[in-house]
Order: C-alpha cells, then sequence, then structure tokens
C-alpha cells in the first residue's frame, strides 16, 4: 500500500541528514498500520491508545520495538509498560491542560493535563507522581457529592490498601 512506500521515503531522508536518532512515529491506526509496510519503516513504533496489541503484536512482530506514543492516564494503560518487558515506555496525553480542542461552550481547553493551566499539580499528576516515586507519596483531596456540606475524600498512594471516607 501506499502508505508504507511513503513512509520508507520519509524515514530515507531522515536518515540521510541524521543517522544518530531512531525514526520513529504514532500509529495511529495500528491494526490498519499493520496491513501495510509502515511500522516496517521505523526504528521504533510508537502506538496510539491501542496497549491491547501490545503482546499480540509482539508476538507478532517479535523484532518490532514498541513503545505507548499517545496514551490515557489511567492505571491499566500504565500497566501495560509495566507488564511487558518488551514495552520501554509512554508519553501521555497530555501533560499539562492547553486551549484547543475545547468541545462544548462554556469550555475553552482540554483538561486531561497532569498540570493544570496554572501549573499547578492536578489529583491525577499526584496518582502518577505515586506511580513513578521511588518515595513515598500521599495525597488527599476532596470533592463536593451532593451538597457543599456533604464530601468524598480519596487518596492515591503506592500502597496496594486504599480507603474512601465519605
Amino acid at each position: 500500500m501506499r502508505l508504507g512506500v511513503i513512509a520508507k521515503k520519509l524515514a530515507a531522508v531522515v536518515k540521510q541528514y541524521d543517522r544518530s536518532r531512531p525514526v520513529t512515529a504514532g500509529l495511529a491506526g495500528v491494526a490498519m498500520s499493520n496491513e501495510t509496510e509502515y511500522p516496517s519503516a521505523l526504528d521504533i513504533a510508537g502506538y496510539n491508545y491501542t496497549e491491547n496489541r501490545y503482546i499480540s503484536d509482539h508476538k507478532k512482530y517479535p523484532n518490532r520495538v514498541i513503545f505507548g506514543s499517545e496514551n490515557r492516564h489511567d492505571l491499566s494503560a500504565w500497566k501495560a509498560v509495566t507488564d511487558n518487558e518488551h514495552i520501554f515506555g509512554q508519553f501521555l496525553w497530555t501533560g499539562i491542560d492547553y486551549l484547543g480542542e475545547s468541545g462544548r461552550w462554556p469550555s475553552r481547553g482540554f483538561y486531561s493535563g497532569l498540570l493544570g493551566f496554572g501549573g499547578f499539580i492536578k489529583p491525577r499528576g499526584y496518582f502518577r507522581q505515586s506511580l513513578w516515586s521511588d518515595k513515598p507519596v500521599a495525597y488527599l483531596g476532596t470533592y463536593p457529592v451532593r451538597e457543599v456540606t456533604i464530601h468524598r475524600m480519596f487518596c492515591r498512594s503506592r500502597k496496594e490498601e486504599k480507603k474512601n471516607y465519605q
């Protein structure tokens, strides 16, 4: 297919100017890309939101170097990396909230970052910190459930045992 031919030409141009770094790309459609020569044109294949293909594709393409090029923030996305030695890492979408992709009014931006617009760590940022840090991490926060007087408290921790208090 044409996609693989174009990818090979682009990779050759990159290597013409810089052979010191691997050529990579995020495969937005891994299943479709696997039907072309696109992944084989890359030194490292990035998988966007397709952690469910890590094991099967590693078996089918054992020499392919794979990483998560665009991933969600949830624990299962991280476990897909830590539970599979052949996956060397992941990039999260997104690290910092940003203006754009705002959706419906009155939203003005995309709010899935580890850091908010002001650069402060959000609860999911502490969650990721607890996964990545060798030091103990604890984060306590509250959010309203129904009324101002009723709050639910949650805790992020590296420990397996967590409790919710209401």
